[in-house]
């Protein structure tokens, strides 16, 4: 079953590919009812995830290549036919659910039910993602969240919890 998992962001929409066609479109309800752009975004077709980056133009999406490796791709909106980045990590059966800081740059996959959390860094003026560090957990992840700005320890040098 594939889950169905909407990115808003202002007056524009994406939606994650379907099983059938696998392809990522970005909705405008201002202009028309269908799709204004759609490209394949990951050539399996297991479930994916997608992310705004906090600008108008791009967007990460995680999901599976034909080797049932996760990777991740930065996209363009403006330039939708082909991903700006892609980075390919593991072969693992969970989907990696991205956790995006638009004001750092910071983008954190976590996957559920598994102990580990893969931190780059965000960069779509080169484009490219920058692996910044790997955290092992001692449990097992059951959700994540990015905390509030406001409740981050800033004198103690926190940038994300």
């Amino acid at each position: 079953m594939n889950r169905f998992r909407v990115s808003k962001f202002r007056h524009t929409e994406a939606r994650p590919p379907r099983r059938e066609d696998k392809q990522l479109r970005i909705f405008d309800p201002r202009t028309k009812p269908r799709a204004s752009q759609s490209t394949q975004a990951h050539e399996n077709s297991r479930d994916s995830r997608l992310a705004w980056m906090g600008t108008w133009e791009h967007l990460v999406s995680t999901g599976f290549n034909q080797m049932r490796e996760r990777e991740v791709k930065l996209w363009d909106t403006r330039f939708f036919s082909s991903a700006l980045a892609s980075l390919t990590l593991d072969t693992s059966l969970g989907c990696l659910v991205p956790l995006l800081d638009p004001d750092s740059g910071l983008l954190v996959l976590a996957g559920k039910g598994e102990r580990q959390l893969y931190c780059y860094e965000v960069v779509p003026q080169q484009p490219a993602l920058s692996p910044v560090t790997q955290c092992v957990l001692e449990s097992v992840l059951r959700g994540a969240a990015l905390v509030p700005r406001q409740a981050l320890a800033v004198m103690s040098c926190e940038v994300l919890r």
